[in-house]
C-alpha cells in the first residue's frame, strides 16, 4: 500500500486526496476521473496497493525520490474487496500526454489504462477500502526488487509499442 495505515490490524478508513498545491496532478486525476468507467474504483477516494512486496517497495522508493521526501519503506499485506486493477506506467504516460497538450494520446492511453488490452505486468490496485492483514513484511530481497524494476521498465517500453500500433 502506498502509505502505512496507523492500525496496523485493522480497517484505515477513508481516503481523500488533495492536489490542490499540485495544479498539474490535479489535471491529471480529473482527467483520468472524467475517463473513468463505472465499475473502476476513483483514484480520488482510493487506496492504492500493488500485487507484491518488490513491487509495493520498488513504487514507494521511486515515489520518495520523485517527492523529494526521506525514510524507509514500510511495507504491509492488505486484502482489498473488488479492487481495480490498471497498469501503474500509463499514469506517467497521461501526465506527459497532457503536458503535450496531445488529447488524442491521452484519451488512448487512459481508455487503456482503466480497460487494458495489453499483457501489463506492474499493476496497482484501487479500492476505496482495505484493511491490514499482516504486521510489517520483510523487505524483498535484491533479485526480486529487481525483477520487479525490470518489469516497470518492460512495461515502459509497451507504452511506446502500444501507441505506436495506434498511430
Amino acid at each position: 500500500c502506498d502509505e502505512a495505515p496507523h492500525d496496523p490490524r485493522g480497517d484505515p478508513g477513508a481516503r481523500r486526496y488533495d492536489f490542490s498545491q499540485n495544479p498539474e496532478r490535479q489535471t491529471l486525476e480529473d482527467f483520468l476521473e472524467s475517463r473513468r468507467p463505472c465499475r473502476s474504483h476513483s483514484r480520488l477516494i482510493s487506496w492504492f496497493a500493488c500485487d507484491s512486496p518488490e513491487r509495493a517497495a520498488r513504487y514507494l522508493e521511486v515515489q520518495l525520490y520523485y517527492e523529494q521526501e526521506s525514510g524507509g519503506v514500510v511495507l504491509y499485506a492488505v486484502e482489498m474487496a473488488c479492487p481495480s486493477k490498471q497498469p501503474m506506467v500509463l499514469i506517467d504516460a497521461v501526465l506527459r500526454a497532457l503536458r503535450e497538450n496531445n488529447m488524442f494520446k491521452a484519451d488512448l492511453l487512459a481508455q487503456e489504462y482503466w480497460q487494458p488490452t495489453q499483457p501489463w505486468k506492474f499493476w496497482e490496485y484501487t479500492s476505496s477500502k482495505i484493511s491490514t492483514v499482516r504486521d510489517q513484511l520483510k523487505f524483498p530481497d535484491e533479485i526480486a526488487h529487481s525483477v520487479a524494476s525490470m518489469d516497470y521498465s518492460g512495461d515502459r517500453k509497451r507504452v511506446d509499442e502500444f501507441l505506436g500500433q495506434k498511430a
